[in-house]
């Protein structure tokens, strides 16, 4: 099992993190240690952390609240339990994004495992001891409702909804790199090696994406002008280096 996880801000990748271990098949695991390790790396910051329902640990969530100026808007399961502190005004609010169905202060519930006189293991559900705002809507276009938990509470529940609309930049940058440089390929199978094939394709995607937008190009045709000119810039340099005599660099005959 290999698997990256990567942070993405606004136009490049900002961090890239390769786990093996079995126990990192849960996002819940990979996503907050991605993000607490970008975040002592850039304190002071403006950044928003985004994340969606694969982040669904409480104790997570409690952790990353608890890191001064990390702010954060993810997304829960529709049926996750919380315990409901203080109730917002829906009403009027301007919300633009569908219908405000709940605008709360909750604490979330964890599972807790619990041992009880004769031996026997059985799991309850505690709060954890932490605030959290949780926001609750129906989307203009679709029926499953949207549950959004965040830390930020001087927001109105409009732009926390927009916030977490650029989400959406993640799954398109993924599928760029996934289909359009093969990311998805394994080119080696040792560590060092796939920390390689990360940074390169991370760069390349990098200089792929700075070329679509100043020339206000497709990837497509981004990666396909690249390598006409890079293809160019090679043979130009060739024939410097060379003096026109191409048999100098051991190259066949044109």
């Amino acid at each position: 099992m290999l698997k990256y996880t990567i942070n993405f801000e606004g136009m490049f990748a900002t961090l890239g993190s390769i786990h093996s271990e079995e126990s990192y098949a849960s996002e819940a695991l990979a996503l907050p240690e991605n993000v607490m390790k970008h975040f002592r790396k850039t304190e002071d910051h403006a950044s928003v952390y985004i994340f969606d329902r694969g982040q669904s640990s409480a104790e997570a969530y409690r952790e990353m609240k608890g890191r001064e100026g990390l702010r954060f808007v993810g997304r829960l399961l529709e049926n996750r339990k919380v315990k409901v502190l203080k109730e917002f005004d829906t009403k009027d609010c301007g919300f633009t994004h569908g219908t405000l169905l709940q605008d709360a202060l909750v604490q979330l519930y964890k599972k807790e495992t619990v041992i009880s006189k004769n031996g026997k293991e059985s799991h309850k559900a505690v709060p954890v001891n932490e605030t959290f705002r949780i926001i609750r809507f129906k989307p203009l276009h679709g029926d499953q409702n949207i549950l959004l938990i965040t830390n930020i509470l001087d927001l109105p529940a409009g732009d926390i909804a927009q916030i977490y609309r650029y989400r959406w930049d993640i799954e398109v940058f993924f599928r760029f790199i996934k289909q359009e440089l093969n990311f998805s390929h394994f080119l080696s199978l040792n560590e060092n090696g796939l920390q390689v094939i990360l940074y390169m394709t991370m760069i390349t995607a990098m200089l792929v994406m700075i070329y679509k937008k100043e020339n206000e190009i497709g990837y497509k045709t981004a990666i396909r002008r690249m390598g006409i000119e890079l293809e160019s810039l090679v043979m130009a340099l060739v024939v410097i280096q060379s003096g026109g005599d191409l048999r100098k660099t051991d190259l066949p005959a044109p």
